[in-house]
C-alpha cells in the first residue's frame, strides 16, 4: 500500500515537471542586413567576456551589443572584410 501511493507521487510530480518544461520554447531571433548585419552570410559566432556577440562575415565584422550592430570592415582598418574564424585572447 505504502509503496502504491510512493509510486503515485513520484509518477505525478514527474509529469508535473516534465508538462512544465516540455512546453516551453527557446525564444529565437534571427538577424539580417536590415537589422544592421555587415552580411547575411554568417560564418562564425563568438561572445566575448564583455557579452558582445561578434559576427565573422564575408563582408566584414559586427559587434551586437544586445541592442544595435556596429560594423567593422576595410574602411575601418580590417585587412580583409572575409570573416571565417574568430577568437578571443586573454587581453580581450
Amino acid at each position: 500500500m505504502y509503496r502504491t501511493s510512493f509510486l503515485q507521487y513520484y509518477l505525478f510530480i514527474l509529469v508535473a515537471i516534465t508538462n512544465t518544461i516540455l512546453p516551453q520554447q527557446l525564444a529565437v531571433k534571427s538577424y539580417s542586413v536590415e537589422d544592421g548585419l555587415v552580411q547575411s552570410s554568417v560564418y562564425t559566432i563568438i561572445q566575448d567576456r564583455f557579452g558582445y556577440i561578434w559576427f565573422g562575415t564575408e563582408g566584414g565584422l559586427s559587434k551586437f551589443d544586445g541592442l544595435q550592430f556596429t560594423n567593422y570592415t576595410t574602411a575601418q582598418g580590417l585587412p580583409d572584410n572575409f570573416i571565417t574564424c574568430m577568437i578571443e585572447d586573454r587581453i580581450g
